[in-house]
């Protein structure tokens, strides 16, 4: 955290400050006082022992006690205390509330050390299938040799299916031994009947108790990770402790992104190779640099349907270390896997195919080319050492507190981080790697499904100005849900200039109180900015994409059809302009956006031609947010997705500093009849023609648009009637098409000329 602890005095002088107001009949502020101080002296309490202890609870129930009966003298006049997540005392609270695990009670380490019982000290993780059936028993062994330093990754066997963990050990191991250093190395303690494995989970370290006892087969073999070679016991009571932890040895998977955070406390990044937003020149350079300057560790992952690279096969769902890799500017971009659960027949294979015919007969070196195509993730763990600058921040989704509604607003939580300027010195290091934000799911049990979480960094404006949409801007999509408990997001930093990030930190699933961690690693100075940022008037509106209403996104010829909103800004009451906000939220499987267009309150039909003042850039699923300072007026907010096929409700919630009104604008030719025509220009028919015939006279609108858009073909149309009515419209690029407005016809017969402004020997049109 990056504040302190609330000192005992400080503690003492809110419960002064809180009787001085009680007896000054300030009850608003007596109660909040009240709160307050015993939040302060119950925290305290926790972290004191012995007579100091009692002191603070004592103070705290006094505060309590008195906080009580203002409430129930003055009921709901009182005006509610709001919770400052900042708070020390409630950092601990979320700290405190995730120290429970699989059953297993995991106080955090710092402060006063709060001891399990025997009991729980003393249990042992449930047995696999697979070890029940070879009658494994726990017994103490003969021998107690415990030496990380002296094991080689290639030394360890597995013997349970347990591979993302054993290839963490590996690449851990390694690390050691490249850097000769051990801070690679989980820390296993010895005590007195066993080890304490020391763990960084759910926002802070904690410990994790094991006895001596370890499962043997009935041939006396050791039946879990250990050394095949020496009687070490490390690896096999770091993976007991391990699997302790994580419910078990029917170990369901993970990943070596996760169990190296768990272990190490270091940065994971998952990246999927297949992904078409993967840049391998890109991330070639990065790993491979990262890996050669000690910055981080890397495994790789096969997806689970059987795969084999030049004759050899790859275990599905498998994990794989890697041990070694070429420069990251040498000609022979390689990298060296290590797989340990390779039969015989499959090592002698690797072997003959190795480009090195000394290396050991598992390694298997693998162009990173090959690697693009034949695994499915790449897991990279960075060391946190590299940053010179840490904050991090506790909290919590859908509180057990809240109302329904809340509960949803709350899976939706939005932080600010200020990052200082860097020296103009600082350009030789790679502005990718300069600020990491790593938002990771606390854990309450290791099984639970279907959890979600999301993690969108923006730089925000002070003042946005207004933007110039041209087509093919803007029109990515980022933010997507994972069911891993970590998102990491890295983000560059320019040399000499500071920068205010805004942090979204989502989650969809429906359980209760599910707390999270955000950590913020920087090379430059870093701070929470805790200024209020909630603006006092809120207007929030449900709306829909369905079908008929999903225009995709603003390159698109459908993009007229989103929903659209007339937004009206009142006059401020202090200054010109008033500060805006607009949320959009939705389910986690669409894609949303949200856009302040100068459109006077009226629909936007082609956004390259109107000015957006504030948009939320990138495409994200469930959330999007912009703000701006407007100006009084009226103005068009557009809600879209990404594509025509991304369906789904929505909520959209303004927030300003002064009153405003939402409304939505109907769409085009709302109350009309609606008449198709489809054609289209061929060699013999370049100039088609089209009667339209009114019985009475009626208002009319004609929009004309290329059925299959292309932005170098333009298009108008010109309408000839009774009493000489003519029309023409624009020549235009226009995916909206050429259009005219509701016109009054007089009955009678129209001739309706579609036109083109290039010469096309075959192209489709609908008029409507």
């Amino acid at each position: 955290m990056d504040r302190a602890t609330t000192s005992p005095a400080e503690a003492d002088a809110l419960l002064t400050a809180a009787a001085k107001a009680e007896l000054a009949h300030d009850y608003d502020n007596a109660f909040a006082q009240y709160i307050k101080a015993a939040s302060s002296h119950l925290t305290l309490s926790r972290l004191s022992s012995g007579e100091g202890s009692e002191r603070h609870k004592a103070a705290a129930a006094r505060a309590v006690e008195r906080a009580e009966k203002i409430k129930a003298a003055k009921g709901s006049t009182i005006a509610p205390v709001l919770r400052d997540p900042f708070a020390p005392e409630e950092q601990d609270r979320i700290l405190r509330a995730g120290s429970v695990v699989n059953r297993l009670r995991l106080p955090p380490t710092s402060g006063r050390m709060v001891e399990s019982d025997g009991a729980t000290r003393d249990r042992q993780p449930e047995l696999s299938p697979e070890q029940l059936a070879a009658g494994v028993e726990w017994r103490q062994p003969d021998e107690s040799w415990v030496d990380p330093t002296s094991l080689e990754g290639e030394e360890i066997a597995q013997r349970i299916a347990d591979c993302s963990l054993h290839a963490s050990v590996v690449v851990a191991l390694a690390y050691s031994r490249r850097f000769n250093t051990d801070a690679s190395i989980p820390r296993l303690r010895a005590r007195d009947g066993g080890y304490d494995l020391d763990v960084y989970l759910n926002g802070c370290h904690r410990r994790i108790s094991i006895d001596l006892r370890l499962p043997y087969d009935r041939d006396g073999k050791l039946m879990c990770m250990a050394s095949k070679s020496t009687a070490n016991l490390w690896p096999a009571l770091l993976e007991k402790a391990y699997l302790k932890l994580f419910g078990g040895y029917d170990f369901p998977g993970s990943n070596s992104g996760v169990d190296l955070h768990a272990l190490l406390g270091w940065i994971p990044e998952h990246k999927r190779l297949k992904s078409t937003h993967c840049r391998p020149e890109r991330l070639w350079h990065r790993y491979a640099n990262a890996f050669h300057d000690g910055h981080a560790v890397i495994t790789l992952g096969t997806d689970d349907r059987p795969t084999s690279w030049r004759g050899v096969q790859l275990l599905p769902a498998h994990s794989y270390a890697v041990i070694d890799a070429s420069l990251a500017d040498d000609d022979d971009r390689t990298m060296t896997i290590l797989d340990f659960k390779a039969a015989e027949d499959v090592s002698s294979q690797m072997s003959e195919l190795s480009l090195n015919n000394k290396q050991p007969t598992r390694h298997l070196r693998m162009p990173f080319e090959d690697i693009m195509h034949t695994f499915d993730s790449i897991f990279v763990s960075h060391n946190p050492c590299r940053f010179s600058h840490h904050i991090c921040f506790h909290g919590a989704w859908r509180g057990r507190h809240l109302s329904e509604a809340e509960r949803d607003e709350s899976s939706h939580q939005v932080f600010y981080v200020n990052v200082d300027g860097l020296p103009i010195s600082a350009n030789d290091t790679d502005s990718d790697e300069r600020v990491h934000i790593l938002l990771t799911r606390h854990i309450s049990k290791t099984r639970l499904s279907s959890q979600y979480i999301s993690l969108k960094v923006d730089e925000e404006d002070a003042l946005p100005e207004p933007i110039a949409m041209k087509r093919s801007d803007r029109t990515r999509v980022k933010g997507t849900f994972t069911d891993n408990p970590y998102v990491l997001r890295r983000y560059k930093h320019t040399s000499g200039s500071g920068m205010l990030l805004s942090v979204t930190a989502s989650y969809d699933g429906q359980e209760l109180d599910v707390g999270y961690t955000i950590d913020v690693f920087s090379v430059a100075p870093v701070r929470w900015d805790t200024a209020q940022r909630t603006l006092p008037f809120q207007t929030t509106v449900s709306g829909a994409l369905t079908a008929k209403s999903a225009g995709g996104n603003h390159n698109l010829p459908t993009y007229m059809y989103n929903p659209q909103y007339k937004l009206t800004v009142s006059r401020p009451r202090f200054g010109e302009k008033v500060r805006v906000a607009m949320i959009a939220t939705s389910g986690r499987a669409l894609p949303v956006n949200v856009v302040i267009a100068w459109g006077k309150g009226e629909r936007v039909v082609d956004l390259s031609r109107t000015t957006a003042l504030a948009t939320s850039g990138a495409y994200s699923y469930s959330y999007a947010r912009t703000s701006a300072a407007l100006a009084p007026g009226m103005y068009t907010v557009i809600v879209s997705a990404f594509e025509t096929t991304h369906i789904g409700a929505f909520s959209l919630k303004i927030e300003s500093d002064a009153h405003t009104a939402l409304d939505a604008i109907p769409p085009e030719g709302v109350g009309m009849f609606q008449k198709v025509v489809r054609g289209e220009w061929t060699s013999e028919n370049q100039a088609p023609r089209y009667m339209l015939t009114l019985s009475e006279p009626m208002r009319v609108m004609i929009r004309l648009q290329m059925q299959g858009y292309s932005p170098s073909t333009s298009v108008r149309f010109a309408l000839a009637g009774p009493q000489h009515f003519t029309f023409a419209s624009e020549l235009t690029d226009s995916p909206a098409g050429a259009s005219m407005p509701r016109t009054l016809l007089r009955e009678g017969r129209y001739l309706l000329a579609p036109r083109t402004g290039v010469e096309l020997a075959a192209a489709a049109i609908s008029t409507t």
